[in-house]
């Protein structure tokens, strides 16, 4: 079987499975126990504010189960505040404004790497990232001269030290460049609206920005979201990126009010891909584009979408990353991804089916 033709029946197997879960889902009141936690613990609050992107992609699973009331019915009261990028969000993070963000792995490393504790609570998405360029710049050429036109050319990233800008150098020495040979320009979340603009002339890109740029002919230079569309040789590509984090001693604190929020995102992962809720989740996707949502761009954009959330992450793709910031000089020592990965993180999809079942039979019940 190839790998892409294992990819689709994956993703088929697990709509299935999704969709038998969905089944269980009711309406019900109160706090509900999940995996022997009970929700009176003495464990203090269960009120927790958790920060979001809304649109950017990152936090769907967050939005969703915030928005479908997940939450509520785990038992959390949750407040959502917007953060600008994943810099802001980290500080909001470490200073106790947040209890729990999504956040892309380059992004906290560094102040793990300082002696802060973090962990990981649940997964979010896999790889999100594309590279995209003008028309003009990239016309006519493929990998690796595609990316060796952007040679003396500003890169927008949504911020200096970020994911985005580890894994365009990556890109670009991978391409036989190095970041010297070009300009970063940080853009937040509007790094398709700069290149638009030709403020820059090729951007690292997700989510609808991909969509907004593709409908206007601007080419993809390299596609990042899984293993079949990456270069030959270019890694990371298709493993999981963002997932939540919050503060390790915080994590400690609040055993029951973690297995809370893994089992909410675990029944927002099962929402979104269970066919019965296809119109639901394509009109949430739709409102991200804006304009006259053309139903067709609406369901290429949802397809793509679910193809890359996943409330689980594999403590091999944290171990992954960990490398990848250690070769890019992100950190400066091996760090164990055990120490920062919390209990009860789904591992794989069937873990992801197992927890959202369990919330789901509590529900009901």
């Amino acid at each position: 079987m190839k790998s892409s033709d294992k990819s689709g029946w994956l993703f088929n197997r697990r709509q299935a499975a999704m969709a038998a879960a969905t089944a269980l889902m009711v309406a019900v009141c109160g706090s509900l126990p999940a995996y022997g936690v009970e929700p009176n613990s003495n464990e203090g609050t269960t009120s927790l504010t958790m920060g979001v992107s809304p649109g950017s992609g990152n936090t769907t699973l967050v939005e969703v189960a915030d928005q479908q009331g997940f939450f509520e019915k785990a038992g959390l009261k949750v407040s959502t505040i917007t953060v600008s990028s994943g810099p802001a969000a980290v500080t909001a993070l470490a200073t106790g404004a947040l209890q729990a963000v999504p956040l892309s792995v380059s992004v906290i490393t560094p102040l793990i790497d300082k002696g802060k504790a973090f962990q990981l609570i649940s997964g979010q998405t896999r790889t999100i990232t594309v590279l995209m360029a003008s028309p003009e710049l990239a016309k006519g050429l493929s990998w690796p001269e595609s990316v060796r036109a952007l040679k003396g050319h500003k890169i927008g990233i949504t911020a200096l030290s970020s994911t985005t800008q580890y894994l365009t150098q990556s890109i670009l020495e991978a391409a036989g460049l190095s970041a010297k040979d070009v300009t970063f320009v940080a853009t937040g979340h509007d790094a398709d609206k700069a290149l638009m603009a030709g403020h820059v002339d090729a951007a690292m890109v997700f989510g609808r920005q991909i969509t907004r740029l593709a409908d206007r002919g601007y080419p993809i230079l390299v596609d990042q979201r899984s293993a079949e569309a990456c270069p030959a040789g270019l890694q990371p590509c298709g493993i999981s990126l963002v997932g939540v984090w919050a503060d390790a001693d915080w994590v400690k604190k609040n055993p029951a009010t973690v297995v809370k929020i893994q089992g909410a995102l675990a029944m927002a992962d099962m929402w979104l891909h269970a066919p019965e809720n296809r119109e639901k989740v394509e009109d949430f996707f739709g409102s991200q584009l804006g304009g006259d949502r053309d139903p067709a761009a609406v369901k290429v954009f949802t397809d793509e979408s679910l193809k890359l959330l996943t409330a689980a992450y594999p403590e091999h793709d944290l171990a992954e990353w960990f490398k990848f910031d250690r070769k890019n000089s992100a950190i400066s020592k091996d760090l164990p991804a055990k120490d920062s990965m919390a209990a009860g993180v789904p591992q794989n999809e069937s873990e992801v089916t197992e927890l959202a079942q369990s919330f789901a039979k509590r529900f009901a019940d």
